[in-house]
């Protein structure tokens, strides 16, 4: 793990609940519904951190298990008789029951998404996660990834996505990183 990482994981475990993101995107237009859980899942199968559990049983540290595979949660939700004036209450209980799920460390995928529809162009996407995977820069190239996937499936071709860096390889570089050196450098930055 990243010290940053270290620091996010000992906090969850202390205040269940702390580090849970959830985002949430209005979606409007025709959406194909076999193809966007389709999209999310060439997206978790290019990115090992999205596939990552967080072991610590028996071992002197945790550790980051990355799995080859993950099932990605994902629901759709059809709200499509609920009128416009409610739906703010009932988009917050959909909410509020997803965030009382919470996230367990140790269980891959830490991230899962939900469609709910209010009309038939009309929906919200909430998409939750534990933040010990994404940073909000990272989240924002998720969701752009996401998309340009989905417009790759909808037009019957793959997504030309460059290869992603691996996250060990920062993860290897942030813990061989020499403390004093770095700190000299934040001090005459600040």
């Amino acid at each position: 793990l990243t010290a940053m990482q270290e620091g996010m994981l000992f906090h969850a475990e202390l205040s269940r609940g702390s580090y849970f993101e959830q985002f949430l995107y209005p979606l409007r237009g025709e959406l194909d519904v076999q193809l966007f859980p389709r999209a999310w899942e060439r997206v978790v199968a290019r990115h090992a951190v999205l596939r990552t559990a967080f072991v610590r049983d028996g071992l002197p540290e945790p550790l980051q298990a990355v799995l080859r595979r993950v099932e990605l949660p994902f629901e759709v939700v059809d709200r499509r008789g609920v009128p416009e004036e409610e739906r703010a209450a009932e988009l917050d209980a959909i909410l509020r029951a997803d965030r009382a799920r919470g996230f367990e460390p140790a269980r891959a995928p830490l991230l899962r998404v939900a469609l709910v529809r209010w009309a038939d162009e009309e929906w919200e996407m909430a998409w939750s996660f534990h933040h010990v995977l994404l940073d909000g820069w990272s989240a924002a190239r998720v969701v752009g990834e996401v998309a340009a996937a989905y417009r790759a499936l909808r037009s019957g071709r793959d997504a030309a996505l460059p290869d992603p860096r691996p996250f060990r390889d920062f993860v290897a570089w942030a813990r061989g990183a020499d403390a004093a050196e770095a700190e000299a450098v934040w001090r005459r930055e600040l």
